[in-house]
């Protein structure tokens, strides 16, 4: 995906754009094959703790679309708390 690809997929859904971009880019740099530290997957570093709850985490986590989709998901639930580069 082109830089503008994944900076329109992540704007389509309902959290504030440019935060979830801000954190994107921290994290991941956008790459949706960044492992970080060995516990945090794909585009917004997903940790492994989340895993369990999603079924298809171990085949699918480099999807940006699906990791962008979770992301979405937890952060809907918990906001921006389980990201270390989140917004203040």
């Amino acid at each position: 995906m082109t830089k503008q690809q994944v900076e329109a997929l992540v704007c389509s859904y309902g959290w504030p754009c440019e935060e979830a971009l801000q954190v994107m880019w921290c994290e991941s740099g956008g790459k949706p094959w960044a492992i970080g530290r060995g516990v945090n997957y794909g585009l917004f570093q997903i940790n492994q703790v989340h895993a369990y709850r999603i079924p298809e985490f171990w085949t699918a986590w480099m999807d940006p679309a699906k990791n962008t989709q979770w992301a979405h998901t937890l952060w809907a639930r918990q906001g921006w708390k389980p990201w270390a580069c989140r917004p203040y």
